[in-house]
């Protein structure tokens, strides 16, 4: 089957839509349009879509952050049990 140009233009218009509906529904505001302008979030950078390096971005702050908190958590606790060991 062979596919023509318009199809496959057409088909990388669609499913960009797609997933600027679902990033900025998933952050319930306008994000795509401020971060990437009018880049296709299916393109390349680094070996992976754009889309996914947001991600992976956000999820490394996300990780990062908990880790922070549960080393003040930590020290917060082994303020009030220390006494007891």
């Amino acid at each position: 089957m062979r596919i023509i140009r318009k199809e496959i233009f057409a088909l990388a218009k669609e499913t960009d839509g797609k997933i600027r509906e679902v990033l900025n529904a998933l952050f319930e505001k306008e994000v795509c349009e401020p971060l990437f302008g009018s880049m296709n979030l299916f393109s390349y950078s680094g070996g992976l879509p754009v889309w996914a390096n947001l991600m992976l971005a956000l999820a490394e702050e996300v990780q990062s952050s908990m880790q922070d908190e549960l080393q003040q958590r930590e020290k917060r606790i082994e303020k009030y049990v220390k006494k007891y060991q």
